[in-house]
């Protein structure tokens, strides 16, 4: 074989194998865009209220640093989210308004008061760095600050921006909205409640597992202000 037909056939090698190489990589890039794509419609059938989102990663390298850094934002806001929420649930709150509670607390009530002082601005604060986190502006910010280049940083964007997934985010929002103002009405209400009796201490006191008053005037604010709690 002449030295011109093996240089020929050698560089046919060379760019038949290039072509090769291009194409496992491209097969393997769309294999795994299309992975995340799979598990981003996982994630958006979950609920950040109540589900968690630590899935296990299943692709590699950079897409799976993607992929990762997806589950775990996710994943931080859900526990953030529920965890603030169970504020409604904690005994201390429920029974805050109760005879027993009169019965130990009163008739300052310091602890019940710094309670709801303290419970109500982290409530706030929480709610607040929540509904931030879930602002495409915030998303944006994770990605660029966890996600080195440029490419993997639009494919994380792509993903957690994608039109069902904000549906998802938008939903939330107004879900904790909307509990921001019921809880914080549970508050407020709490708080002045236990502040009118504070300035009636010496008008009631309690008898037979209730609360009783000196005066119908002041019976009728007290129940006026229990009764605004189921509005």
């Amino acid at each position: 074989m002449s030295t011109r037909k093996k240089f020929f056939f050698v560089f046919l090698f060379i760019i038949l194998d290039a072509f090769l190489i291009t194409g496992f990589f491209v097969i393997r890039d769309a294999t795994m865009v299309n992975v995340i794509e799979k598990e981003t419609d996982k994630l958006a059938a979950l609920d950040l209220a109540t589900d968690r989102f630590n899935i296990k990663v299943k692709t590699k390298g950079k897409y799976g640093k993607v992929e990762d850094n997806m589950k775990s934002y996710l994943d931080d806001v859900a526990l953030s989210l529920q965890k603030t929420l169970l504020v409604v649930k904690n005994p201390e709150l429920t029974k805050i308004l109760s005879f027993e509670n009169y019965k130990n607390d009163g008739p300052d009530f310091t602890k019940s008061l710094s309670f709801l002082e303290k419970s109500s601005n982290d409530f706030n604060t929480n709610i607040d760095s929540i509904l931030k986190r879930l602002e495409d502006k915030s998303i944006k910010n994770y990605g660029k600050k966890n996600i080195d280049e440029d490419y993997y940083r639009k494919l994380f964007n792509q993903f957690m921006l994608r039109d069902d997934m904000k549906e998802k985010y938008n939903k939330t929002s107004l879900l904790l909205k909307e509990s921001k103002t019921n809880i914080n009405h549970i508050f407020e209400i709490s708080y002045q409640t236990l502040t009118f009796l504070v300035n009636h201490k010496d008008e009631w006191q309690l008898e037979n597992n209730e609360i009783q008053f000196k005066t119908d005037e002041l019976m009728n604010q007290y129940n006026s202000l229990i009764g605004s709690l189921k509005q």
